[in-house]
């Protein structure tokens, strides 16, 4: 993701404090809550603990490293994802409950170890990824896009590469919990969802960044992927 911004604010002690608040309200009472009170074994499958440490931590990292810009008018599309975050701990127990109640009895195959640690392997993929990206866009890392008299197109880094490297991790991000869970129908049906969206978004903010880097995006796009390395 390549965004121009407004300045976003800087960094100040009442800043810290809300985002640590956001990270404890999020993922330590939030999901945690929603597990315990409906599905509270899901904590005992090891595989399943170890995804769900390494996507709070992911999502506590990428909360405490985001600039916060100004006020901003956010899209249908941004609100879309962000309802899927707050969503996730439900589709997690019916990926749970499609494991125990269709995958062990007719696919047990599936439920092989393997699928699971292929799972946690994909969210440290795209979690390093989401993090290195965040950090190379620095202050132009905003959740969303708008744009401002401040700003600089970024083209260094993982964005030599790609022109949206934090998607990219963000797809594994998006596998890895359902992989993990050993989940089929939840993997297949998200993964579709989440991937439309974000071929709306990116359309979005390309038309939006043409319109405001213009010439210098479009040879941006010319020697670059959009969003897989090397091949899309």
């Amino acid at each position: 993701m390549v965004i121009k911004i407004s300045e976003p604010k800087r960094f100040s002690i009442t800043i810290l404090i809300r985002k640590l608040i956001a990270v404890v309200l999020i993922m330590l009472v939030y999901y945690n809550l929603m597990f315990w009170l409906i599905l509270p074994q899901i904590f005992a499958n090891p595989i399943n603990l170890t995804a769900l440490i390494i996507y709070y931590i992911v999502g506590a990292i990428d909360i405490m490293i985001r600039p916060i810009p100004e006020k901003v008018k956010i899209t249908v599309v941004e609100k879309m994802i962000a309802l899927m975050g707050v969503l996730q701990p439900f589709l997690l127990i019916l990926a749970y409950i499609e494991n125990s109640n269709i995958i062990i009895p007719f696919i047990p195959i599936w439920n092989n170890p393997i699928v699971g640690y292929i799972g946690i392997i994909f969210l440290i993929i795209g979690g390093i990824i989401m993090v290195i990206s965040r950090i190379q866009l620095g202050k132009y890392g905003t959740p969303v896009v708008h744009t401002g008299e401040e700003h600089k197109l970024v083209t260094i880094g993982l964005y030599k590469i790609v022109r949206h490297p934090m998607y990219f991790g963000a797809i594994f991000m998006m596998l890895g919990p359902y992989l993990a869970f050993r989940s089929i129908i939840l993997l297949i049906g998200m993964t579709i969802l989440y991937l439309f969206l974000l071929k709306i978004r990116i359309q979005f903010e390309e038309e939006t960044l043409i319109g405001t880097f213009g010439e210098e995006y479009v040879n941006y796009k010319r020697r670059t992927k959009k969003l897989i390395p090397f091949i899309y």
